[in-house]
């Protein structure tokens, strides 16, 4: 009878808790058909409008304690594209954020671009590298220093091209408890279109363990068993928890260490070990630059950057195993 009784309870829980995804599930499709969708031409508009290099105007952005996003952007030498991607930020139309704005001992201008922006936005805080200390480093450092809720990570030289992806994108976390959230990426070269980058069809939160073994998977797969999660751990939002316990589980070694090679794939592969839902919206929210402008930028002769050595042999990360 004790059995009966357990088994009764497991099935009843079973069935309850699937009905209860069905629900949610439900909810969030209706929610996204009646999101504002963005086409190309708006996104054309949306870039030549952020691209202009200076404040916007008349408007002052108050920092809160309790921020709904952490935006976490790292920099090195970027002060060519920079402005770029504060400003689709600050033309986000939810304005609860803290952008945390990380730069790598950059020998351009960058710091005082950035600078001049948070004199009329108290919601920017920088962080400065007096050597290049690497990208999985950086953005450690501004996920220790995360307040928001959920977080999102952002290159220097990418930006957001839908105004209301944030918003969005935080209804659905919330409306569904979900770890984490992932929008679609818009891939340009040039200003030209080259397609989306992550344009999977799932339709639904996607729970562990099937998560992990399923849609992330690792090793030797087949084709058709490929993993349909972008390994990148941008146009993502994060959970801070999730965040927070991953740089743990990664360690020092990693997370304070210069590493040149799978800094994403590094903590992606730690924040799915620890991420219990997922789900992929259907809207476009971010503009992925493929455009290489190093070495266009010479430093200034007043800027140096002292040097680091950098892991060469890779072998070591044991982690990723």
């Amino acid at each position: 009878s004790i059995i009966i009784i357990t088994l009764s309870i497991y099935y009843l829980k079973y069935f309850y808790c699937n009905d209860n995804r069905e629900i949610i599930n439900q909810k969030i499709h209706e929610l996204e058909s009646n999101f504002y969708k963005i086409n190309e031409e708006e996104i054309k508009k949306f870039r030549k409008i952020n691209s202009d290099n200076k404040l916007i105007e008349n408007y002052t952005f108050t920092k809160s304690n309790h921020p709904d996003i952490s935006v976490i952007i790292t920099i090195h030498n970027q002060a060519h594209c920079i402005h770029k991607c504060i400003r689709s930020i600050q033309n986000q139309s939810l304005k609860n954020l803290e952008i945390i704005l990380i730069d790598d001992c950059s020998t351009d201008n960058s710091t005082e671009t950035i600078e001049q922006f948070s004199k009329m936005d108290k919601r920017i805080i920088l962080i400065n590298h007096d050597k290049n200390e690497g990208t999985i480093k950086s953005r450690t450092d501004g996920i220790r220093l995360a307040k928001g809720k959920y977080i999102t990570i952002i290159d220097g030289d990418d930006a957001l091209i839908h105004q209301n992806i944030l918003n969005n994108s935080l209804i659905i976390a919330n409306l569904g408890n979900i770890d984490v959230v992932e929008f679609k990426v818009s891939m340009y070269t040039h200003g030209i279109f080259r397609g989306i980058l992550n344009n999977y069809e799932i339709y639904q939160i996607v729970y562990q363990p099937q998560l992990r073994t399923k849609f992330f998977k690792n090793g030797k797969i087949k084709v058709n068993e490929r993993p349909i999660i972008s390994r990148s751990i941008c146009f993502k939002l994060i959970r801070n928890e999730i965040f927070q316990r991953a740089i743990i589980n990664i360690g020092p070694k990693y997370t304070e260490d210069f590493i040149t090679n799978y800094e994403d794939t590094i903590m992606i592969v730690a924040i799915f070990q620890t991420a219990k839902s997922y789900y992929l919206m259907k809207d476009k929210g971010y503009y992925y630059s493929r455009d290489d402008k190093r070495g266009r930028f010479p430093s200034l002769k007043n800027k140096t950057c002292k040097p680091n050595d950098k892991i060469k042999d890779m072998s070591h990360i044991k982690f990723l195993q």
